[in-house]
């Protein structure tokens, strides 16, 4: 494999792993997280829920860490 064919493969490498990252502000990420949330807190409310994620995405900066970024609507959500 040449220099070049190895940093190509490490691109599509990074373009991949950035598909896969966590972003609560897109809308269909931060549905699936709402559901997800509803699920594991049930005695929540929705307005309660996105209120907290919206505190997440006011305390963390781009691009956000999923442990970090659930850690924090844990305590926020816990009774």
């Amino acid at each position: 494999m040449s220099w070049l064919e190895e940093a190509q493969q490490k691109i599509k490498q990074k373009q991949e792993t950035a598909a896969d990252t966590f972003d609560p502000n897109e809308t269909e990420q931060r549905e699936r997280l709402i559901r997800q949330l509803k699920m594991l807190y049930d005695n929540t409310t929705e307005r309660e829920i996105n209120k907290a994620v919206d505190e997440a995405l006011d305390r963390f900066a781009p691009p956000y860490e999923e442990k970090g970024f659930m850690d924090f609507l844990r305590v926020k959500l816990e009774d």
